[in-house]
C-alpha cells in the first residue's frame, strides 16, 4: 500500500546517505538525518480520519489520493463559520419568554386544543411525511391486534382498543404524536431556510454579490417556521399532560361532565391538575353534604309516613261484610211456599 512505499523510501533514503562499510555517524547525525528524509515523506501521508481540527496544508495533497467515496461528506447542517473545538462549559441562558409565550398557546384548553392548524400545514408542507409517520402514529398491526383483543378486532375495520377509557387514552397520546410530527416538519423547512441563509452569509464574506433582500425574506420565513414549531411543541405537550390527567381520573368513579372539566383545565407547573382540583373537591364536598342532609331528610319522611299509617289503619273502621244484592242468586229472594 502506500504507507509501505513511503517507509520502503525512507529507509532508502537512510541506506543512501550511510558513510560506507568503515565509518559511521554520530548519534545527532543520525537524528538529523530521520528527521531530514521524515519532513520530506510527510506531505504523503493519510491524515488521521478521526481528526476533528482543519487539516494542515502539508496534509491536502493526500486528500487527493482518496477517492470521492471515501471522503467524509459534511453535512447541510453542520457550522459554516465556527471552528471544531470542545464545547465550552455549560452555562444556562436567559429565559426567552417570547418563545414560551408560543409555546403555551394551546397550554388554556389542553384537552379541547386544535390540533391541525392551517399555518403550521403551510410551514410543515414537505414531502414524504405521510410514508415516514410524520402524520400520524403506525397503527398496530391486524394479526396482533385480534391476537390481544379478539372480541375487538373486526377485518372490516381498524382495530380499536375494547374499552372507552383506552380509547380515550390512545387518542390522547396519538394526538401529542401527531403535534410532535408537525414540530418535525416545520424544523425540516425551518433547516433548509437556516442551511440556505448560511450559503448567503458565506458568499457574502467571500465578496460575491448577494441580494439583501433574499437574505431578509429568509431570515423573516425562519423566524415565522420557528414560531410554528413551538406552538406544534406545545400543543403535544399538552396532549401529553391531558392523557396523564386521564390515566389518573379512571381511578376514580367521577361524572362526565367533571371528568372533562378536569381534562381541560389550564395546564399549571405547580400541579398536575392545578387549581381545578380544589373547585372540584369543593363540588365534591357541596354534593356530599346535600346528600347527607337528603338521606337524613329520607329517613324523617319514611319514619313520619309508617307512623301516619299506623295511626290511620288503627282510626279506619272495619269494612262490612253485607253481600251486595247483585252477586245474589236469581230466585233466592223470593219467599218460600209453606208446604206444611
Amino acid at each position: 500500500g502506500l504507507t509501505a512505499r513511503i517507509v520502503s523510501c525512507f529507509l532508502c533514503g537512510l541506506q543512501q546517505r550511510s558513510p560506507g562499510r568503515s565509518g559511521r555517524y554520530t548519534l545527532g547525525v543520525r537524528r538529523w538525518i530521520c528527521w531530514r528524509e521524515w519532513r520530506r515523506v510527510t506531505p504523503y501521508l493519510l491524515p488521521y480520519p478521526a481528526d476533528p481540527m482543519p487539516v494542515p496544508k502539508v496534509r491536502k495533497p493526500a486528500l487527493r489520493l482518496l477517492p470521492p467515496k471515501g471522503r467524509a461528506q459534511k453535512s447541510k447542517l453542520d457550522e459554516r463559520f465556527l471552528r471544531s473545538k470542545p464545547p465550552p462549559p455549560t452555562r444556562s441562558l436567559p429565559f426567552f419568554p417570547d418563545l414560551h409565550a408560543e409555546i403555551s398557546r394551546s397550554w388554556g384548553r389542553p384537552f379541547s386544543a386544535r390540533l391541525f392548524v392551517p399555518a403550521s400545514d403551510y410551514y410543515g408542507n414537505v414531502v414524504g411525511l405521510d410514508e415516514r409517520a410524520y402524520k400520524a402514529m403506525p397503527r398496530v398491526e391486524q394479526t396482533l391486534a385480534s391476537y390481544l383483543s379478539p372480541g375487538a378486532a373486526s377485518s372490516l375495520k381498524a382495530p380499536t382498543l375494547p374499552s372507552k377509557p383506552l380509547r380515550t387514552t390512545s387518542l390522547l397520546v396519538g394526538k401529542g404524536y401527531a403535534a410532535a410530527g408537525q414540530a418535525g416538519a416545520c424544523l425540516h423547512t425551518m433547516s433548509v431556510l437556516q442551511a440556505y441563509q448560511a450559503d448567503l452569509l458565506k458568499g457574502l464574506a467571500e465578496g460575491e454579490r448577494v441580494d439583501l433582500e433574499e437574505l431578509q425574506r429568509t431570515a423573516d420565513l425562519a423566524l415565522r417556521a420557528t414560531k410554528e414549531t413551538a406552538r406544534a411543541v406545545g400543543r403535544s405537550m399538552a396532549a401529553m399532560v391531558a392523557a396523564e390527567r386521564h390515566l389518573w381520573l379512571t381511578l376514580s368513579n367521577m361524572k362526565e361532565k367533571d371528568r372533562v372539566f378536569l381534562l381541560d383545565a389550564p395546564l399549571q407547573p405547580s400541579g398536575l391538575f392545578g387549581d381545578a382540583v380544589d373547585s372540584v373537591v369543593s363540588r365534591y364536598q357541596q354534593a356530599r353534604k346535600q346528600a347527607a342532609a337528603f338521606q337524613s331528610l329520607d329517613g324523617c319522611w319514611a319514619s313520619l309516613y309508617r307512623e301516619v299509617q299506623k295511626l290511620s289503619v288503627a282510626a279506619r273502621a272495619p269494612p262490612s261484610r253485607d253481600r251486595d244484592p247483585r252477586h245474589s242468586r236469581p230466585g233466592s229472594s223470593k219467599a218460600r211456599p209453606d208446604l206444611r
